[in-house]
């Protein structure tokens, strides 16, 4: 007869159990509050992750929509390779696919931008400011030019995505290029978007959907992160601009502020500061 240790199988059954729970990791959040909670602390841990890498590198493959003067929505892809160096350095270089053949070389120097044109064979550049924190807000505020993936460049991206007017937060748990993530989605005055952050420490972007709610028809912008390297070998040389001989310089448009208009009409000619 087989002696049947029933104290034994019941401490087995219990252990079991706890085992199954334990590897089930933390509940996903069911209530607006619980999904809340849960959005902001990875927004957090994904900003804590960028702040704290003083040198980093990555990938990013860019889907875009270009609405046309007939409200006609029309894609382009780009691929963008990402170099920072904190405070004061940036390194990128776009290409196209077949809906655009761009192929761009974009430095920051801590005093200058220059960007570079490969197929066009030209070349602009224009003074910067001393951070690449108040470099990118130059370029999007000044120089109307729209880079999608800015808001991860910044020494602390939780504040780009983490406005007093957003609403939103934990949305499911998903996969992005076969790697696990967690999604959260806000809305915000200008823009609405959706991240994918990975759900295993180091906390990163997987992927993001950004909409564009104050352009004309709305376009959105789909990144997929990869490559990432938090602690890159990075050389001074690869921050110092490399314009070709015989490449064309060309003007970058800038918008001066209404409050600058007004205090001096000239800028808008392109004549130097008035003197007081």
């Amino acid at each position: 007869m087989i002696n049947i240790n029933r104290g034994a199988i019941q401490r087995c059954l219990i252990a079991a159990a706890l085992v199954s729970v334990s590897s089930c990791g933390p509940r996903d959040p069911t209530t607006p509050e619980e999904k809340s909670v849960r959005g902001d602390e990875l927004l957090r841990k994904m900003s804590d992750t960028l702040k704290n890498a003083q040198a980093l590198s990555f990938t990013v493959n860019e889907s875009h929509e270009r609405v046309r003067k007939t409200g006609q929505k029309g894609p382009y892809s780009l691929k963008r390779d990402l170099l920072v160096r904190r405070p004061d350095r940036l390194w990128a270089h776009t290409t196209g696919t077949a809906s655009d053949d761009r192929d761009v070389n974009t430095t920051y120097d801590g005093k200058t931008v220059t960007i570079v044109g490969g197929n066009q064979k030209i070349y602009a550049t224009f003074k910067a400011a001393p951070t690449l924190d108040e470099t990118l807000d130059i370029i999007s505020e000044r120089f109307d030019l729209r880079v999608a993936a800015a808001d991860f460049l910044y020494s602390s991206p939780y504040d780009s995505f983490a406005e007093k007017e957003a609403r939103g937060g934990w949305v499911r748990r998903t996969t992005v290029d076969g790697k696990s993530c967690e999604e959260v989605s806000y809305s915000l005055k200008e823009v609405d978007f959706t991240l994918s952050v990975a759900s295993a420490a180091p906390t990163l972007p997987c992927e993001a959907r950004i909409t564009y709610k104050e352009e004309p028809g709305q376009p959105v912008s789909r990144l997929v992160f990869s490559n990432w390297n938090l602690q890159p070998q990075v050389a001074e040389s690869q921050f110092v601009a490399n314009v070709p001989q015989g490449y064309e310089l060309i003007p970058v448009v800038e918008r001066i502020p209404k409050t600058e208009l007004k205090a001096d009409a000239g800028k808008a000619m392109g004549a130097p500061p008035r003197k007081k």
